[in-house]
């Protein structure tokens, strides 16, 4: 099998956002997902609509609203397809001319990407807050049903199956590092591991070859934010990279192999997206940071890119017509590219002409665009993956000095977490945006209003629920008992309600050795069982470190009972 075979022949699709991590479901919109049949284009927008654009006409031809929010859409079939709603689940789907009847809701809340076993009806769901993969037998008769819930420890994203030789396997990528699973089509965890990476957005398989593709980014976080530092990429780099599916089934740590580098010196390519086969072993990527496709048409061709708009995060290709459809979420646009005429690309306009952008709708824009730091290298969301974090430490400027890198923050909840930075220097949210700009992007300065819109936008990111929340585990009583915990001993008064911080400095004895901080302001609590490491410097792998390894906050040891009922009320909130 070549690798341009590895997609079915009408169609591929890759990919999708879970939109109300970031912005509020009422303002959201544009395509999130893309495939193709025959002369038509299928996308979901976020904002709850299917679209068909006829490719010939290059026009929209239909459009369907059938959910409040869109995260995915999957041919099941000529005639079945599945779209997820992040909110409330499935959405099973008939596709008859020009329309579409809703067939079946299945409830699974938090899906963000879906995925269907090559020899069976069997589809995957990944779902993001409450960290599981959901597998659904699916019959052209009876729909959806229910075959097998699978945990992890970590939020999924990306997913693909793959074919080990003996079975197909499914592969979970984490939303915001590069932790992974690997389970088998009876929803049986095999492996878990980690590649050296983060922002995992792409996958694509070669079982020929018996290796992925894997878009992503790679971050140092020893490198500080210097110029230098970042013009030669040693602060956080993009590229797709191999893996080998030997590596893969190890387990552990696996190696990712540099394939292509997407950025130089002086004109670098954040936040790489999705990745598809081209005819020749050719690959086209979305560089969702800079506004571009990037192509090479061969497997040993240089890398071509083209304008395609703002944040470009779904791309299918069809062989009928030797075209790629690239879907830019921010744009309200769909970018036809004929691989015979790369420079008569078509712009099909998704949308009504809008009214100027909102403050929020401009300040995502600016989120998203890795323009905004030196060269392009990368964008907030490099970071703050969709506004939560990369899991990384960075060595910037925010404490007034390098030599003690900090761990990344989540900026879900931000609005109501100040002050800001670690050591709370920053008293108003545009001048934390504006310092992170100037010292750790090295970007130009923000004018005013970019600062006041990139904070609008900050401002409208919902903290996560608690995993428990989001599994559907909350014991009432447990959760009670384990507040009146945190509260007698004292995490009150650093975690205070409703969002469990405070505007003060805390010395907890976690120091930047004897010439660093030494007093940090307290993060919030909210969605804290989200995170995948704590304190400043990233020392505590979990909750369970927090409070037996580091005995954080306590004069005393915590009774095995005090213990089970304070993380009980943790992971709630």
């Amino acid at each position: 099998m070549k690798l341009a075979e590895i997609v079915p022949q009408l169609a591929i699709v890759v990919v999708s956002l879970f939109a109300t991590a970031t912005a509020s479901a009422s303002e959201s919109h544009g395509p999130i997902a893309v495939h193709s049949r025959g002369d038509l284009v299928f996308l979901a927008d976020r904002g709850g609509e299917l679209l068909t654009v006829d490719a010939k006409q290059k026009k929209v031809m239909h459009r369907q609203r059938i959910a409040d929010q869109l995260s995915d859409l999957l041919p099941l079939g000529d005639q079945h397809w599945l779209a997820s709603d992040p909110e409330t689940g499935l959405v099973l789907l008939e596709r008859q001319p020009l329309k579409w009847r809703i067939a079946q809701r299945q409830k699974v809340p938090y899906v963000v990407n879906l995925g269907l076993h090559p020899d069976r009806q069997l589809v995957s769901a990944t779902c993001l807050w409450s960290q599981r993969v959901v597998l659904f037998d699916f019959d052209t008769e009876t729909g959806l049903s229910l075959a097998n819930t699978i945990d992890l420890p970590f939020a999924p994203r990306c997913q693909c199956w793959f074919n080990d030789g003996q079975q197909h396997l499914l592969l979970v990528v984490d939303s915001f590092q590069g932790r992974f699973a690997i389970a088998n089509a009876d929803g049986k965890l095999l492996h878990l591991g980690k590649m050296n990476a983060h922002n995992v957005r792409g996958l694509l398989v070669d079982d020929e070859r018996r290796q992925l593709l894997v878009s992503h980014q790679s971050m140092n976080g020893a490198a500080t934010t210097e110029h230098e530092s970042i013009f030669w990429g040693g602060v956080i780099t993009s590229r797709y990279s191999r893996i080998t599916y030997s590596d893969l089934l190890d387990g552990g740590d696996a190696s990712l192999q540099t394939v292509y580098p997407l950025s130089t010196p002086g004109d670098a390519a954040a936040d790489p997206g999705p990745l598809v086969a081209l005819p020749k072993g050719g690959v086209a990527v979305a560089l969702t940071g800079v506004r571009q496709l990037g192509l090479r048409l061969s497997a040993d061709g240089v890398l071509l890119r083209r304008n395609v708009g703002f944040r470009p995060q779904a791309v299918a290709y069809s062989k009928s017509r030797d075209e790629i459809y690239v879907a830019s979420t921010l744009s309200h646009r769909l970018t036809i590219v004929p691989l015979a005429h790369l420079e008569k690309l078509h712009h099909v306009r998704l949308r009504p002409a809008a009214d100027p952008l909102t403050q929020v709708e401009r300040g995502e824009r600016l989120f998203y665009d890795g323009r905004l730091s030196l060269d392009g290298w990368f964008s907030c969301h490099s970071c703050h993956t969709d506004g939560h974090a990369n899991g990384k430490l960075n060595d910037n400027m925010a404490d007034g000095n390098y030599g003690h890198a900090k761990r990344i923050p989540s900026l879900l909840g931000v609005a109501n977490s100040a002050p800001w930075a670690w050591n709370g220097g920053m008293h108003r949210l545009t001048d934390q945006v504006t310092g992170s700009v100037k010292t750790t992007m090295r970007g130009k300065p923000l004018v005013k209003r970019d600062a006041e819109d990139l904070s609008a936008f900050l401002g409208t990111l919902r903290p996560p629920p608690g995993i428990a929340v989001a599994r559907q585990e909350i014991v009432a009583e447990d959760v009670a008992q384990g507040k009146a915990v945190f509260s007698r001993n004292g995490c009150i008064d650093c975690h205070a309600p409703p969002f469990y911080t405070s505007q003060h400095l805390y010395d907890v004895g976690i120091h930047d050795g004897d010439d660093g901080t030494r007093e940090f302001n307290p993060p919030s609590l909210l969605g804290v069982s989200q995170r995948s490491s704590f304190f400043h410097d990233g020392r505590g792998a979990s909750l369970d470190d927090v409070l037996q390894k580091f005995r954080h906050g306590q004069a005393e040891p915590l009774a095995d009972r005090e213990l089970r009922l304070l993380l009980a009320f943790l992971r709630s909130l």
